[in-house]
């Protein structure tokens, strides 16, 4: 089979020959360095391929030794080209159908939105088949850039758009803004108050007058430095101003963080059984078979497969049968999971917020299992802005 496979490009026939000597024949042809192969005798025949270009040399050898030849059949690529020059309407065909297919690959045959979900996405869809972008359309003729800037001035909420393609899927990836923590105004009035209880260790204001010293011991809500600032003339009152507050108060804070875990568990393991189903886009059309989402059986990947000039891609996902454990943990096992689980707590904090001075983590029986309760002393900034409502005597002032 390899040899024939080999001998394709040149091609090759099949002989049958007849004669009392073969076997001077067949050295003969060793002798001439004519190529054979498979070779099968049977009384005083035999069957063989050889080589097309060889045929007329051992075809001469045969008349030599006085042996009958016959060719059976006729292989490979100059007799396959041969046969298609008879046949110009099959031809025709195949260029028209490779033209074609080449043609449907300037068409967009499926379209998909990545990045968003729910109402944004399908809002995203109706603009994108009220634009042109829809299954069906003609490529060349869309501006990516254009398109992703008027995605992005339809839809404010989004932060990125782009366009990518891929055989017959054309993708619409855009982003979210993120939102951003709410911020007070700096041209209105505001107030620094304390976010957590603590005892103050360092008050630094810029801007309007601090209620608070070190050493002073505050509640969160509490207001630590004012956006009212008193005028004075000497040391009589003449008025008040108000300002957006601005500074840093530092202060020794207690953080408390709790926890309960019991001691039954179940957890889901995978057994190492898979299974794969795929899926067939054609034209903006799909069909699917082999394995599918189930009860028991969890995806764990997918890969799309897809020619540039193709109008089709094929998606093999991967599925995965899992299995449910459960089981019981002893006291000292739940005990070790909350001592790791507060470890990773305080890190956050760490990271986040201050420098840990102290902690202290008790446990307590809770039902069937523990509660972890950690108290932790932290240095850190408490302050945040808080905007002042508008009052009678502030609008007065204005």
């Amino acid at each position: 089979m390899a040899l024939r496979f080999w001998h394709f490009g040149p091609g090759y026939v099949m002989i049958t020959i007849r004669g009392v000597l073969l076997e001077q024949l067949l050295t003969a042809a060793h002798r001439n360095q004519i190529r054979l192969w498979g070779v099968r005798r049977k009384g005083a025949a035999a069957s063989l391929w050889v080589r097309a270009e060889e045929v007329r040399a051992f075809g001469a050898l045969c008349r030599r030794y006085h042996c009958r030849f016959r060719i059976e059949k006729k292989c490979g690529l100059p007799f396959w080209l041969k046969k298609l020059r008879r046949r110009p309407v099959f031809l025709l065909g195949v260029a028209l159908f490779l033209v074609l297919l080449n043609m449907a690959g300037l068409f967009c045959w499926r379209v998909e939105v990545e990045g968003v979900e729910g109402r944004l996405a399908l809002a995203v869809e109706d603009y994108c088949r009220s634009e042109g972008l829809y299954p069906g359309a003609f490529l060349p003729t869309l501006d990516g850039r254009a398109f992703a800037e008027g995605l992005l001035t339809a839809f404010p909420e989004l932060e990125f758009a782009a366009i990518h393609t891929s055989g017959a899927t054309c993708t619409v990836e855009v982003a979210s803004k993120l939102p951003l923590p709410p911020r007070v105004d700096r041209d209105s009035p505001a107030d620094v108050v304390a976010r957590y209880d603590g005892v103050v260790t360092e008050v630094a204001v810029s801007a309007g007058t601090a209620l608070v010293a070190p050493g002073d011991v505050v509640q969160a809500g509490e207001t630590l430095i004012s956006g009212k600032v008193i005028q004075r003339d000497g040391l009589e009152e003449v008025g008040a101003v108000w300002t957006h507050a601005a500074g840093n108060v530092t202060a020794h804070a207690r953080l408390v963080w709790e926890k309960t875990e019991t001691c039954a568990f179940s957890a889901s393991v995978p057994t190492g059984e898979k299974r794969y189903g795929w899926a067939l886009n054609w034209f903006g059309h799909q069909a699917a078979g082999g394995a599918a989402e189930r009860e028991g059986w969890q995806k764990t990947g997918s890969r799309t497969f897809s020619l540039p000039a193709l109008p089709a891609e094929v998606t093999v996902t991967r599925y995965e049968q899992q299995q449910t454990l459960t089981g019981t943990r002893t006291l000292s096992q739940v005990r070790g999971r909350l001592w790791v689980a507060a470890q990773t707590y305080l890190q956050a904090i760490a990271m986040t917020e201050g420098e840990v001075l102290a902690y202290e983590l008790d446990f307590s029986p809770a039902p069937g299992g523990l509660t972890a309760r950690l108290t932790a002393t932290v240095a850190l900034s408490i302050g945040e802005e808080r905007a002042i409502t508008q009052t009678e005597e502030w609008t007065e002032n204005e």
